[in-house]
């Protein structure tokens, strides 16, 4: 059986702080054979740095995705081409090329795929559908897809049009998790796996400020929360054919403990060290 836990979107300090503080607790108990995040609003709510990948990497992330703010730190043009970070295949910018992560580990290689939606997106030269039809021609095991994508129509469309090229498509970027996780013609997907990031706040964001900003007409900046971050994240596992067997999807507010919220768990209980 391979095991692979996917976070989903770390939103500034307090994300990477939960990350850092609970990832290493949970790799304590159980064992993954793959863990991966999201992480474009890992710096300060926008974007990443090298100094963030190599934060995250540290944790015990193998691999890390990106989206729409992949571009919104003027550092990111400094990170070093063999870091495992997949940026969108169709978001204008300087690493499109790098869109895909490919690690072997035990004889396994696992692709993390990294593509944006058209609907509301902004800065995209070309289709998901044209960027799927090459990516999923990587030579690899396991093809994980982070369609970061703002619909769930069309999330729904991309599972119904990739689900035999991909063993996992797992939406991201309303950083809302939603309770969909199922596997549906030998491919695992969730709808949205929410984000790792302030909670309460407006997805990541100062409650008062955006409350200014929508209701008071008010120019703010969209300030990061300062309250303590919840964690969302999937665990898949597949059958030595490569298969999902399961998905499951996990929430962990600010006060709980990880270990306590996923040991009611069959599926991660298989996984226990």
């Amino acid at each position: 059986m391979i095991s692979v836990l996917f976070f989903g979107d770390i939103v500034g300090a307090k994300g990477r702080s939960r990350i850092k503080g609970d990832l290493p607790l949970l790799l304590e108990h159980y064992h993954f054979d793959f863990v991966l995040a999201n992480a474009e609003n890992s710096a300060h709510g926008k974007g990443i740095t090298p100094k963030i990948v190599d934060e995250l990497l540290a944790t015990g992330l193998d691999a890390l995705s990106l989206g729409n703010h992949s571009y919104s730190k003027s550092e990111v043009m400094w990170l070093d081409a063999k870091q495992p970070v997949a940026f969108p295949k169709n978001l204008i910018g300087q690493f499109q090329d790098r869109h895909t992560v490919t690690i072997t580990k035990n004889n396994v290689t696992l692709a993390l795929m990294s593509v944006m939606g058209n609907v509301f997106m902004e800065n995209t030269d070309s289709t998901w559908v044209e960027s799927l039809q090459k990516m999923t021609q990587v030579n690899a095991d396991i093809k994980i897809c982070d369609f970061h994508a703002e619909t769930t129509s069309e999330k729904y469309i991309v599972l119904h049009t990739f689900h035999d090229a991909c063993s996992a498509i797992l939406g991201t970027h309303t950083h809302v998790q939603t309770n969909d996780a199922h596997i549906y013609q030998g491919c695992a997907y969730i709808t949205d796996v929410g984000m790792c990031g302030p909670f309460p706040s407006i997805l990541g964001r100062d409650v008062d400020e955006v409350l200014r900003r929508y209701i008071k007409k008010e120019k703010t900046h969209y300030t990061v929360s300062e309250e303590e971050a919840m964690l969302n994240f999937v665990l898949i596992n597949f059958d030595d054919q490569f298969h999902p067997m399961h998905i499951k999807s996990y929430s962990v507010l600010p006060h709980e403990n990880i270990l306590e919220v996923v040991s009611g768990c069959d599926i991660i209980n298989m996984l226990r060290r």
